[in-house]
């Protein structure tokens, strides 16, 4: 999701919102009640204009990693060291 104009806290109230509504989803299977979530990679800063599209989604894929790594459900902001920010992350 492209959300331009948006700043960091922005982004991550975004995210939590998508995060929460698909977490508030069950699919029905047979006779049986299947919970839906979803881990959420977040990158918010694009580091210059000659930045490649291909970098900014290898940059939201390691915090979704991240995310998923964590115990999944939640969202974690990528962070330009090459780390994530678990702190947006949803436990």
């Amino acid at each position: 999701m492209l959300l331009p104009g948006a700043d960091t806290e922005a982004a991550a109230r975004v995210a939590e919102k998508l995060r929460q509504a698909i977490e508030s989803l069950t699919l029905a299977h047979q006779e049986q009640s299947i919970p839906v979530t979803a881990s959420l990679g977040i990158v918010s800063r694009i580091p210059g204009p000659d930045t490649h599209p291909d970098t900014l989604v290898n940059a939201a894929d390691k915090a979704l990693y991240t995310a998923k790594g964590l115990g999944r459900n939640q969202c974690v902001m990528y962070q330009p060291d090459g780390g994530s920010d678990a702190q947006t992350a949803h436990p």
